[in-house]
């Protein structure tokens, strides 16, 4: 049986707007934000796809989805839109913060009020009941020290059985996982960088079971789940560790950095 309380928990100080790395006293070192790793290394491969396959001009004509507008006036469109969206944005982050802490407290055991999105709480009930989920820990920090990477993963759980229909290739039933809640209005999971961050989050949570200050005591899953949470449906994708992946995308962050 997987013990909780044996989970190392890092000595970090937060990110801040003047230091936007951890501060890790455990060994000394400064550590990136996972969200920022990703962030930055899907962008720029990104960026370079579009300028290697449309030039620098067309790029401006692909993420205005008007290739019969000149490259000034794709630009404007772009701020525009940029301005126009700025509000929905924000009612999306604060949307998606009282859903997570709502399910947070939820986790925790702790008595709370149903946030006002009652789709997404619905959503957010089904994907609890269908799985059975039995969660053990919300809401915590990792550090990967040999990595130079940490992050806050939304928690671990147990499942307690298997839908049909749901993430075929795989049975879950019994099985630990660490889980990341999405919210967005049409409850997907099929971001690629979702799956990334995961993927760190798991390599960092076994990485530091495998050095702690007595010595390994225990595996940590192999499974990770991201759950998406909309307002009429949620989906499930089940990520697997990579070791491999990971190391991958931090070399990779070193050379754009």
């Amino acid at each position: 049986m997987f013990d909780v309380a044996g989970i190392p928990v890092p000595n970090l100080t937060k990110p801040t707007k003047e230091v936007p790395k951890y501060g890790c006293r455990d060994c000394g070192e400064a550590h990136e934000r996972t969200t920022k790793v990703i962030g930055k290394c899907v962008a720029k491969e990104a960026i370079q796809y579009w300028a290697e396959k449309v030039g620098r001009e067309g790029m401006y004509t692909v993420l205005t989805d008007d290739p019969s507008l000149s490259f000034e006036d794709a630009k404007r469109k772009i701020k525009a839109s940029e301005i126009d969206t700025k509000g929905q944005s924000e009612t999306a982050m604060d949307r998606g913060s009282q859903i997570h802490n709502w399910l947070e407290m939820i986790g925790d055991s702790v008595p709370c009020d149903e946030p006002p999105f009652p789709g997404y709480v619905e959503q957010a009930k089904r994907f609890l009941d269908d799985f059975d989920v039995d969660i053990l820990k919300t809401e915590f920090q990792m550090a990967h020290c040999g990595l130079g990477y940490a992050g806050t993963v939304d928690g671990i759980a147990r499942i307690g059985k298997q839908p049909p229909r749901r993430n075929r290739q795989y049975d879950l039933t019994g099985k630990l996982v660490l889980f990341d809640y999405k919210t967005n209005k049409a409850g997907r999971t099929y971001v690629p960088s979702h799956s990334l961050q995961l993927q760190c989050y798991l390599e960092a949570l076994q990485w530091s079971l495998e050095h702690r200050v007595d010595g390994p005591t225990q595996q940590g899953p192999e499974l990770g789940l991201l759950v998406g949470i909309g307002e009429e449906s949620y989906s499930t994708r089940v990520v697997e560790a990579d070791a491999d992946a990971v190391k991958t995308l931090l070399d990779w962050y070193q050379v754009i950095s």
